[in-house]
C-alpha cells in the first residue's frame, strides 16, 4: 500500500535539503559547471523537486530500523503540550499557518506586479516599424514587444501571454536581436511558468531556507541555458557581439530579487555570474551526447533508489509476561488534574504525572 507518513515526508526533506545544498556548492563552483552541459543539471533539479512533493513509500520499501535516533524524535513529537495538543500536532499547524500566510503575501505581490505591468504598457511604445522584423526573425510576436523609460533592464513577464519590455535606450539592430533570441529562449522554455511553481513550493516549505536555495540555482541554470540556445550558430565575431550586448544591457545589483513572473537578458547579473555567462558564450566544445545521457540515466536510478528504503523508528518488543502499551491498545482518561490509563478496556490506574511525558505514555491519546 502506497501512503505517506511522517517519516516518508521526513526523510523526502531531509534528502532533498542535503541534495540542494550539495547542488548549489556545484553551481557555486563556477570552473568547473561552465564546462558541464545543464540539461543533467536541470534534470537533477527537476528529480529533487519531484522527490521532496511525492513523499510516499510502501510496505514494500525495505525498512532501515532506527532505534536511537528517531525513536528520540518520535518520543519528542509525541510530548504533549497545552490543550492536549503534542509538539508534533502544534509543528503541523505551524507549518500549515505559515505556508498560507506565504501563499497570501505572494499573491498580493502578484496583483501589485500585475498592476504595474499594466501601467507600464500603458505608458510604453512598441518597437519602430523597422525594428518589427528582427523581433519575428528572432521567433517573437512583435507585437508583444514594448519600450519604456519604466524599468532598467530587460524583462519578460506573463504566463499564458507573456509580453517584452525594454528599457528606453540606443539600441543597434545586432543588439536587439541578441536580446530577443535570448528572451524568445526563456519563453519556449515556460521558465516564467516553472518559477511560478518554484516559488509556490518555496512558500509552502517556508521554514526551510535551503529551498530558497532553489529558485537562485534555477535562475542561473535557465540563463545558462538561454545563452546557449542563443549563440549555438554563432561565430565567434557573433559571440563577442552577445558578450558585448550582455554588459551592455545589464545593470549591475548588489541583490536582486526574484519575481513571480520575470525572466530577463540581464536577470543574475553580478560580476561572477556575468563572467560565467561569457565564459560559457566562447566554449565551443561539442556536447557528449553519451556522457549526457548516461548522466541523466544515472540521476533516474538514483531518484528510484531513493524511493527503495525509509528510515523508521524501532522499538524492542516488549518482554514475555509483561502488557503491551502503544496507540492501538491503549489511552488516557483525564480526571481533573490525574490521568488514568485503559489498557485493552481495562483501567491500570493512575499515571503518575512525572511519566506522561515519557514513552510509551506520550505517545497515548488523551480523553476526556
Amino acid at each position: 500500500m502506497i501512503q505517506v507518513s511522517r517519516w516518508s515526508l521526513f526523510y523526502a526533506i531531509i534528502l532533498g535539503s542535503v541534495l540542494l545544498l550539495l547542488f548549489h556548492f556545484g553551481i557555486c563552483n563556477r570552473k568547473k559547471t561552465i564546462k558541464d552541459a545543464i540539461t543533467p543539471y536541470i534534470t537533477l533539479l527537476l528529480l529533487i523537486f519531484i522527490r521532496v512533493i511525492f513523499p510516499v513509500d510502501s510496505d514494500a520499501f525495505y525498512v532501515i530500523r532506527s532505534t536511537k535516533l528517531l525513536n528520540a524524535v518520535h518520543d519528542l513529537l509525541m510530548i504533549t503540550l497545552l490543550y492536549d495538543l503534542s509538539i508534533e500536532k502544534v509543528l503541523v499547524l505551524t507549518w500549515i499557518i505559515g505556508a498560507i500566510v506565504s501563499l497570501f503575501i505572494w499573491n498580493c505581490s502578484i496583483k501589485k506586479d500585475v498592476q504595474k505591468t499594466k501601467i507600464i504598457k500603458e505608458c510604453a511604445s512598441s518597437l519602430p516599424e523597422k525594428q518589427l522584423s528582427i523581433a519575428t526573425k528572432a521567433g517573437l510576436n512583435a507585437n508583444c514587444v514594448f519600450v519604456t523609460d519604466k524599468i532598467d533592464e530587460v524583462v519578460t513577464v506573463g504566463i499564458r501571454e507573456y509580453m517584452i519590455l525594454l528599457p528606453q535606450t540606443d539600441y543597434s539592430d545586432i543588439d536587439l536581436y541578441n536580446i530577443f533570441v535570448h528572451e524568445a529562449a526563456h519563453i519556449k522554455h515556460r521558465d516564467i511558468r516553472n518559477r511560478v511553481l518554484l516559488h509556490a513550493f518555496c512558500c509552502i516549505f517556508w521554514w526551510n531556507p535551503i529551498f530558497r536555495l532553489f529558485e537562485k540555482d534555477y535562475s542561473i541554470l535557465m540563463e545558462y541555458r538561454c545563452d546557449e540556445n542563443a549563440v549555438q550558430s554563432y561565430t565567434l565575431s557573433k559571440k563577442i557581439a552577445y558578450v558585448e550586448t550582455m554588459k551592455k544591457m545589464t545593470v549591475v545589483k548588489l541583490d536582486y530579487c526574484y519575481r513571480y513572473m520575470e525572466a530577463g537578458f540581464a536577470i543574475a547579473s553580478r560580476k561572477s555570474m556575468l563572467i560565467s555567462r561569457a565564459d560559457r558564450v566562447f566554449i565551443n566544445e561539442k556536447k557528449n551526447i553519451k556522457r549526457i545521457a548516461v548522466a541523466i540515466a544515472l540521476e533516474i536510478c538514483l531518484f528510484f533508489l531513493s524511493y527503495a528504503v525509509i528510515f523508521q523508528p524501532y522499538y524492542e518488543p516488549e518482554i514475555e509476561g509483561e502488557v503491551a502499551v502503544d496507540e492501538t491498545n491503549a489511552y488516557l482518561i483525564k480526571e481533573d488534574d490525574e490521568y488514568r490509563i485503559i489498557i485493552d478496556d481495562e483501567d491500570w490506574g493512575i499515571v503518575p504525572k512525572d511519566d506522561l511525558k515519557t514513552r510509551p505514555y506520550c505517545r497515548l491519546e488523551i480523553r476526556e
